[in-house]
């Protein structure tokens, strides 16, 4: 299934409609874990001629100072007609450098559904474990780094990610690169931080 407009559109409204239902509180000097985002995600696999357009919406809650639960829903192509959905829900834990970094540790369930051009769909179970860190170097701006190990299918491999988000009021807008072993995505992002850890 092609990603359309309509679908990316309807992320960013439910982004914007949660902006508009939360009372303003400034934030950006701090690494926050209480948002909700959308985006766009580009699939770029080594066996496969063309990339694959996708979007995504997710969210993050921090459960008291130290804890979290987030999540993400990945719908789109792999490449033109290679349909490609993805549920990850995962529990994590941050803290230790301060209001201004966080040391991250996440374990994730994963649930992925691929139906290639002229053969059946295929539903699998997995797991992916993060490790990284997230850095407000200066106010309104974070650069984050992660190492995943992810497990689905029968197979695993170790990934690499990179990213940057601007926060202006509530809103962030992010963008990030994470290296796999058999393939590559990049993403761009709206987010709404709902408020300060």
């Amino acid at each position: 299934m092609r990603v359309t407009l309509k679908a990316f559109a309807f992320a960013l409204v439910f982004v914007a409609l949660s902006a508009l239902a939360a009372p303003a509180r400034a934030v950006g000097a701090e690494v926050n874990w209480k948002y909700v985002e959308a985006g766009y995600l580009n699939v770029d696999v080594d066996d496969l001629d063309e990339s694959g357009d996708n979007y995504f919406v997710g969210a993050a809650f921090n459960l008291g100072k130290h804890f979290h639960l987030i999540g993400q829903y990945t719908n789109g192509e792999l490449a033109p007609d290679f349909d490609f959905t993805q549920t990850r829900i995962g529990f994590g834990w941050h803290g230790l450098l301060g209001d201004r970094a966080d040391v991250v540790g996440e374990a994730y369930w994963l649930q992925q559904k691929t139906d290639p051009p002229g053969a059946s769909s295929e539903t699998d179970d997995g797991y992916r474990l993060t490790a990284g860190i997230r850095f407000v170097p200066i106010r309104l701006f974070e650069i984050d780094g992660f190492a995943h190990y992810n497990d689905i299918a029968d197979e695993s491999d170790t990934s690499w990610e990179a990213r940057g988000i601007i926060n202006i009021w509530r809103l962030g807008f992010g963008a990030s690169v994470e290296k796999f072993q058999d393939f590559d995505q990049w993403n761009g992002f709206v987010r709404f931080n709902f408020g300060l850890r």
